[in-house]
């Protein structure tokens, strides 16, 4: 409920991204979240924030100078997309090749789409430190 009103409070993508993705590891219990945009043909990396809020100025001038990628370059979030599901990214997994897990040397993570009037608009990554953080149960209808 709180990510809800969170989307009617305000009409400026950057906040509201940065609201929406606070709440989100909150409810969900993630160490950090990143939010993805499509752009032409491309994921565009938009947003980072830390589940306390914080700010790391290392963390986001890293993810501030990814480039935008295409899905092959990027298979679970070709798959998040394909699918309109989450999609469970861990280390020795079979999404571990996806060239944002690798940059930032995750251990596991949860790739869900974002979906704007029925219309795929990009990804958000939910992270964790520890490896086995997700469970196949938050895969809605993927059990």
């Amino acid at each position: 409920l709180d990510i809800a009103r969170a989307c009617t409070s305000t009409v400026e993508l950057t906040p509201l991204l940065k609201d929406i993705a606070r709440r989100t590891v909150q409810a969900v219990g993630a160490d950090g979240c990143a939010m993805f945009l499509w752009s032409g043909a491309r994921l565009v990396p938009v947003m980072v924030q830390l589940a306390d809020g914080r700010a790391d100025s290392a963390l986001w001038e890293r993810f501030n100078t990814l480039p935008p990628k295409s899905l092959g370059e990027v298979p679970a979030h070709a798959e998040a997309i394909r699918s309109r599901q989450p999609v469970i990214v861990a280390r020795g997994g079979e999404w571990q090749h996806d060239a944002w897990f690798r940059a930032f040397d995750l251990t596991s993570a949860l790739v869900v789409p974002l979906v704007s009037q029925d219309q795929v608009v990009g990804t958000m990554t939910l992270v964790h430190r520890r490896e086995g953080r997700w469970r196949r149960g938050w895969r809605r209808g993927r059990r």
